[in-house]
């Protein structure tokens, strides 16, 4: 794992083991990032000229990947809000990314180290804070750990291997 500001980490090895179907995991870390406001204290665009190049970032950690049944998936959202998200308000937050994991039973779809995203923020006025929700579709997922961050895009693969 690179080394990176803990005030941009979601969570470290995030536990999905055991989450039964339709039940949401949400981050235990917010993330904030403060707006940059004009002199007149409205919220600006500064993401071309400050912030460009801000990457969610997420991969398999410490533990494999793997449903109860073949059908077993987990979509995995980055959500934006005006305040702290918590699983009373995190419907009223925005989801900026979302992506569906096929969770197999084997867990040979993401083994440990397997890149999950390193997808740009998108280049618009986004509220300051930030979590990461798992939620388990049609099966529970039995066992898998992942870390969330928000950072520079993760260059992974070639000669250089898996994280």
């Amino acid at each position: 794992m690179p080394i990176m500001d803990a005030q941009l980490l979601f969570g470290e090895a995030i536990d999905l083991g055991s989450t039964s179907a339709s039940a949401t995991v949400v981050s235990t870390n917010n993330v904030l990032i403060p707006q940059v406001t004009d002199h007149l204290g409205a919220a600006t665009n500064d993401r071309p000229n400050v912030s460009q190049g801000l990457n969610f970032n997420a991969v398999i950690e410490d533990e494999v990947l793997a449903g109860s049944t073949s059908a077993a998936t987990v979509t995995m959202n980055l959500l934006n809000y005006s305040a702290a998200i918590t699983a009373s308000n995190m419907a009223s937050a925005t989801t900026l990314i979302s992506k569906v994991l096929a969770a197999d039973v084997s867990g040979s779809n993401y083994p440990d180290g397997t890149q999950i995203i390193s997808q740009g923020l998108p280049n618009t006025i986004l509220m300051p804070y930030f979590a990461v929700t798992f939620k388990a579709t049609v099966a529970k997922v039995a066992t898998g750990k992942v870390t969330a961050w928000i950072g520079n895009q993760i260059q992974q693969g070639g000669a250089h291997g898996a994280l």
